[in-house]
């Protein structure tokens, strides 16, 4: 994936999670986030304080 696709996805789930009121959406939208960054899901888990299969999803 180009490097401008990417960040402009960032950016879109950046807005997207602007309006998220239920914490589990958000933790899912920070975890695709840090994904997308190129984080282990191991850290990303641990971090957020859920399952690698949260993750996967």
């Amino acid at each position: 994936m180009l490097e401008q696709e990417k960040e402009k996805e960032i950016k879109e789930l950046d807005e997207w999670m602007k309006g998220i009121l239920d914490g589990r959406e958000l933790k899912r939208g920070i975890a695709v986030k840090l994904v997308k960054q190129g984080w282990a899901y191991r850290a990303i888990a641990e971090i957020l304080n859920v399952s690698n299969s949260f993750i996967s999803k």
